[in-house]
């Protein structure tokens, strides 16, 4: 995920954006943690970078069923890749995220180029 990372980040950049690339392991060796100490790296990063407009924290899902695990991939141009899907915050759940209509408009955009580009490559755009 790392080096996914250091991809949008060169494309991004490519693109006249200013990036930051934490590149903290936040799953090992306790993945039930992950998502609470993520959120402690993502709150010190917008401390130190106030201007910030945008966090994207990528994962890599399995979808375990008893023993098997299922990853998601899809054929792009004669390779497997591995899919993704982009997760939006909103206020429920007495979270605040007062810019989540925003965010949900940015996820739609970006899973329509990606369907145009690479049908299969977004799963979904999932609401939590």
């Amino acid at each position: 995920m790392i080096r996914i990372g250091e991809e949008i980040k060169k494309n991004l950049q490519q693109n006249g954006f200013a990036v930051f690339h934490d590149k903290t392991i936040y799953d090992y060796p306790d993945y039930n943690s992950s998502y609470s100490k993520a959120g402690k790296g993502i709150t010190k990063v917008l401390e130190k970078y106030k201007k910030a407009k945008i966090v994207l924290d990528l994962h890599r899902d399995a979808i375990s069923v008893n023993t098997e695990q299922y990853k998601p991939v899809v054929q792009i141009e004669g390779k497997k890749v591995a899919q993704f899907l982009i997760v939006v915050g909103t206020n429920q759940g007495g979270l605040k995220h007062s810019e989540w209509k925003e965010n949900l408009k940015l996820a739609l955009k970006i899973k329509k180029l990606a369907d145009e580009k690479y049908p299969g490559l977004c799963r979904n755009v999932i609401l939590r």
